[in-house]
């Protein structure tokens, strides 16, 4: 379809929407726009926390947090009263929190350069909307490594494979094998997570992948069954080289932490005197969506278009802990105690 020179309609928006639905479809293009993220999807795939933006949230960067809260529960004595059924509520508690982050990315269509190539306006929209996401998608996962490495808590067990100092666990390289979940799983219990699952880089990736393919052997069952007993992901470009030189993987209970982004503007676009504003939603993260931001300008002999992808988003840790150092997330180093 062609455009009319100096225009973006919202029809057009609409294709180009499309057009990146049909490549982000096509194999061979859309390797060029997948964010490595694993990270965040990890966190997104373990959130039972419900985020909620406020009534009037189009006026700040406020959401609200709903958190699972059933800490410090103990019986009673029986008072021979059947009656009275009643006890403490459970359930969730809520905490407003502002939203810290927001990074955004711009690219500018110049219209005579349409001239000379076989792409039209709404085709390099479209690359522009998938570029703008894998940037911004792999931002968030950066920041979400940063946030993460500050809500360490301290292990409790102190003896047996690892090695506590402070908020880190060292344990020896030759000890990141299946036999490890065995002291992962006692961690887990006498750090009372009643739900965890390890976030890791290069630790185990290798050892879980050849265990996998010997799965099927009589003597490569129990390694097999034990890589299978915590939830376990992968995120092999933002752990390692977050935390390089170390290699870490982090043990999270599900619940601890909660991801939230917001958005202002709806899918259809809405003229702010020579802006248009809208949102689309991101491919790569499941719920997000980036405000854009459109306008026109002449510029010479030329009409250029300029957008402008805005994500904004944060990562909160529990507040309702049972204890300040059980944070529900735990660090383990690959190597030797410093």
């Amino acid at each position: 379809m062609a455009i009319v020179a100096g225009t973006f309609t919202a029809s057009a928006l609409a294709k180009s929407v499309l057009q990146a639905d049909r490549m982000w479809a096509d194999s061979m293009i859309n390797a060029d726009f997948v964010a490595d993220v694993e990270v965040v999807k990890a966190i997104l795939a373990e959130q039972n926390a419900r985020v909620s933006e406020l009534v009037d949230g189009d006026k700040d960067r406020t959401v609200r947090v709903h958190w699972l809260n059933m800490c410090d529960e103990v019986p009673v004595p029986c008072d021979g009263d059947d009656c009275d059924l009643a006890g403490n509520q459970l359930g969730s508690d809520f905490k407003d929190y502002a939203i810290t982050e927001c990074q955004k990315w711009s690219f500018t269509v110049n219209e005579n350069a349409l001239r000379s190539n076989d792409y039209n306006l709404e085709d390099l929209v479209a690359k522009g909307i998938l570029k703008a996401d894998k940037i911004l998608s792999e931002e968030i996962a950066r920041f979400t490594m940063e946030r993460l490495e500050t809500f360490k808590g301290e292990n409790v067990v102190s003896d047996g494979t690892g090695s506590v100092v402070a908020d880190e666990t060292y344990i020896e390289s030759a000890d990141w094998n299946e036999r490890l979940f065995a002291y992962f799983y006692r961690v887990s219990k006498q750090n009372k997570f009643s739900s965890p699952f390890l976030l890791s880089g290069s630790n185990l990736f290798e050892e879980k992948f050849i265990t996998m393919l010997n799965a099927s052997n009589s003597n490569g069952s129990g390694a097999a069954a034990a890589f299978k007993f915590m939830r376990t992901y992968f995120d092999l470009f933002n752990v390692d080289a977050y935390n390089t030189p170390d290699a870490k993987t982090y043990m999270i209970n599900r619940g601890a932490v909660a991801f939230a982004s917001k958005n202002y503007y709806g899918a259809v676009p809405t003229v702010y005197k020579s802006q248009d504003r809208y949102s689309v939603a991101s491919r790569n993260l499941p719920g997000v969506r980036y405000d854009v931001f459109y306008t026109n300008r002449c510029s010479g002999t030329t009409i250029m278009h300029d957008w402008t992808f805005v994500a904004n988003f944060d990562l909160f840790l529990n507040p309702l802990g049972c204890t300040a150092e059980r944070t529900g997330v735990l660090s383990f180093i690959n190597g030797t105690t410093p």
